[in-house]
């Protein structure tokens, strides 16, 4: 399948790795920033000055959008109405309304449309998921979910920097985890968000309510001064699993059970908690990617569709939004776009 990539920044180039170590694929272009031409060449990548020159020329079956938020919508229109199927990176969009006509367009030219939430396809993340569905530790509880980095926009003049264009930490690195514990909590009620900003840093706190009952504590942080950390606790009826990325060290997951009280759990007993220590046994970015190209040669749905990403949105609006006006926001009366 003939793939070209919009974008030659550092997701774009972690993109065009994975699709060079696919079989099934090739790679026949890239576009985007002129200054990095020759790091594009050097790879063996023909480069394009135009996303409307690399159709014409290099006749791609799926464009795969790795630009900032604010250009996805655009770029999202012009493949599909070229009749190709699109990869685009997450969130979504700025906006619902960007979101809504992205699904729209897409099926109107019936092309597929695919949201890179890559952190479903973390085997630790992809693990805990399978414990939880499996009923190991009962009914959910609470999750509490924690991401930080050093800050994205260390640049001058960076879009990072401008939350209209960016949304932030909430939109940019939280909403990771916003589509992961939705897609093991469902449908969200209320959402409640905190958030602190400096020219150096910005912190995020959002609380999401679920209509079965069970909570979500997500939180964020851009400007963390050492590399990228993440952690994850689910608490259920009958146990704990949690996972922390600083303590992953070994090749193959272990699960070791401890004793400890959780709250929740039957009175006067001890509930298990599983600790989940998965590196990446593969490339999660890759894995990502075979299975889009999989989904659109075999015409099998994806594991996350352009709604769960559409969703994914919605919160992370929704929270910005509760921070701005310092009050919980009801999602069944939040809307900037519609429903889809």
């Amino acid at each position: 399948m003939k793939v070209a990539i919009i974008g030659c920044g550092f997701m774009g180039f972690t993109h065009a790795a994975a699709y060079q170590a696919m079989a099934n694929v090739e790679l026949v272009g890239m576009c985007g920033m002129r200054e990095r031409e020759m790091r594009v060449v050097e790879r063996g990548i023909p480069y394009f000055d135009t996303l409307e020159q690399m159709i014409s020329e290099a006749k791609p079956e799926v464009i795969n959008i790795c630009l900032p938020t604010h250009l996805h919508k655009e770029m999202t229109v012009k493949a599909a109405s070229a009749g190709i199927h699109v990869i685009c990176e997450k969130p979504m969009a700025g906006n619902l309304a960007d979101a809504k006509e992205m699904i729209q367009v897409c099926k109107r030219n019936k092309v597929k449309l695919f949201i890179a939430h890559v952190l479903r396809f973390f085997p630790s993340y992809q693990n805990m998921t399978a414990h939880v569905r499996q009923g190991e530790i009962g009914d959910l509880g609470v999750i509490n979910t924690r991401r930080v980095v050093a800050h994205p926009g260390k640049e001058p003049g960076s879009w990072y920097n401008d939350d209209a264009t960016s949304g932030g930490v909430v939109m940019d690195l939280m909403i990771h985890d916003t589509d992961f514990v939705s897609s093991l909590l469902g449908e969200a009620d209320t959402v409640y968000a905190m958030k602190r900003k400096t020219a150096e840093k910005q912190y995020a706190l959002v609380t999401i309510k679920f209509t079965n009952g069970t909570l979500a504590n997500l939180e964020a942080l851009w400007g963390y001064a050492g590399p990228l950390t993440y952690s994850c606790r689910i608490s259920g009826k009958k146990g704990v699993i949690r996972f922390n990325s600083e303590s992953s060290s070994s090749i193959r997951m272990i699960k070791d059970v401890e004793k400890e009280k959780v709250s929740g759990a039957d009175s006067g007993s001890a509930a298990e908690a599983v600790r989940l220590q998965s590196p990446l046994l593969r490339d999660p970015y890759q894995t990502q990617l075979e299975h889009f190209i999989a989904c659109i040669k075999d015409g099998t749905e994806p594991v996350i569709s352009e709604y769960d990403a559409y969703n994914a949105l919605l919160l992370s609006l929704a929270a910005n939004h509760s921070a701005e006006i310092g009050q919980p926001v009801k999602l069944s009366t939040f809307a900037t776009g519609g429903e889809v």
